[in-house]
């Protein structure tokens, strides 16, 4: 799959469009490679669709993985989108297909010139959602595990109190970022641990320096002298659902081969209705520096369990490193983007070290505003812990 919910939608939403032309061109053709086209057609092409719908989250986020989206801000795939919907059902006539369209419309009356293929007979295709409005089981979004994306999705909780945690091990390549085993954390209304977004296509500096290192993601930056390996889709070990708790674990060492071990094991547990915490072990077994990146959404920080103190300049590389600036023998595989983050304060770290974050409701989509927090505690004792600033990509208005 092409990294961003847009790239990875081009294909399928033009075959959406073509599907009932061909069928038309098609006709009642007895060759076996026409006839094993169109049911493949009719196969795969709906699956796009509902495993679409499988990623929103709280009903109005999707994870902003590669070139995708804009750093905290609500966004629904394509696949999802009620004017895709109707195309879709208009094509297959799948009833989930009518279902979904009616969960993502809230369901609003068919708006008219969604349907753009003059064969379509679009009071037909009106008439039948509408009978379709409520017959069968509305549709849920639940745990999944979506293998040939390489999204492992955990759920939890429902309405306001709703839960999802996403781990990434699908592609590293084209529209992909450098971003094995990424976290995304979404619920009470926000998205908790975004994406960065959609990087500057014109600002190579900070692309190839920053948003496109692992560094920018929820995952461990390493071996970045030599850079990360193409991977299509890491070694997923486990997938476990529960009503106490959902995991998965993940091996990903095929990014670093110079690495012993490079695998994450995330666990969403469910206090209750409301509550819920998220447990992870990383394991990293090789290499020199290794780089436990974390960042939450908008809002302020405060910090707990080690004395901080402001370092004088310079970037997270050092202090007579400069802020943003390309270093020699930098480019799309090797750097670290460390001089990318500035305003640094490091502490040694001897015990357990919690960051708060009092989070902004900045888009407006939190049923609690702006009373949402998330705490974060590193448990494993490490050489240092830093906090530092820096920027999403501008890209989307």
């Amino acid at each position: 799959w092409e990294g961003g919910f847009g790239y990875s939608a081009i294909m399928p939403l033009f075959l959406t469009e073509a599907y009932s032309s061909l069928r038309r061109f098609a006709g009642n053709a007895t060759d076996e490679n026409i006839r094993l086209t169109m049911a493949l057609m009719r196969q795969r092409l709906p699956r796009f669709y509902k495993t679409s719908f499988q990623l929103v989250c709280v009903d109005k986020f999707m994870p902003t993985w590669g070139d995708g989206g804009r750093f905290g801000t609500p966004m629904i795939p394509k696949g999802a989108q009620t004017a895709n919907l109707l195309a879709a059902f208009a094509s297959f006539g799948d009833p989930d297909i009518a279902r979904m369209y009616w969960r993502m419309s809230g369901g609003d009356g068919v708006a008219a010139g969604d349907l753009l293929n003059p064969h379509v007979d679009y009071e037909r295709v009106k008439a039948q959602l509408e009978a379709a409005r409520g017959e069968g089981v509305p549709p849920t979004r639940s745990s999944c595990n979506m293998a040939g994306r390489g999204f492992a999705v955990m759920r939890s909780g429902a309405a306001d109190h709703e839960r999802s945690l996403i781990a990434y091990y699908g592609s590293n390549t084209g529209h992909n970022h450098h971003e094995a085993l990424n976290l995304y954390l979404f619920a009470y209304g926000l998205d908790l641990m975004p994406g960065l977004g959609y990087p500057n296509i014109s600002n190579t500096t900070w692309r190839q320096g920053f948003w496109e290192r692992p560094i920018s993601h929820n995952t461990v930056a390493t071996e970045w002298d030599t850079g990360p390996e193409d991977m299509r889709l890491a070694d997923q070990k486990l997938f476990v659902s529960s009503s106490l708790a959902t995991l998965t674990e993940i091996d990903a060492r095929r990014v670093y081969p110079g690495l012993k071990r490079y695998s994450r094991l995330p666990v969403l547990v469910n206090v209750s209705d409301e509550a819920f915490y998220v447990v992870d072990f990383f394991r990293v077994g090789g290499g020199s520096d290794h780089v436990y990146s974390f960042h939450s959404g908008v809002g302020s920080v405060a910090l707990e369990g080690a004395e901080f103190t402001p370092q004088a300049g310079g970037s997270y590389a050092g202090k007579d490193v400069p802020f943003a600036v390309r270093r020699d023998g930098e480019g799309w595989r090797v750097g670290s983007g460390q001089q990318f983050l500035h305003d640094v304060n490091r502490a040694a770290m001897t015990g357990p070290v919690s960051a708060e974050w009092q989070l902004a409701d900045f888009q407006k989509t939190s049923p609690f505003g702006d009373d949402v927090r998330l705490r974060f505690t590193l448990l494993t004792p490490l050489c240092e812990v830093a906090l530092a600033k820096s920027r999403p990509p501008q890209n989307i208005p």
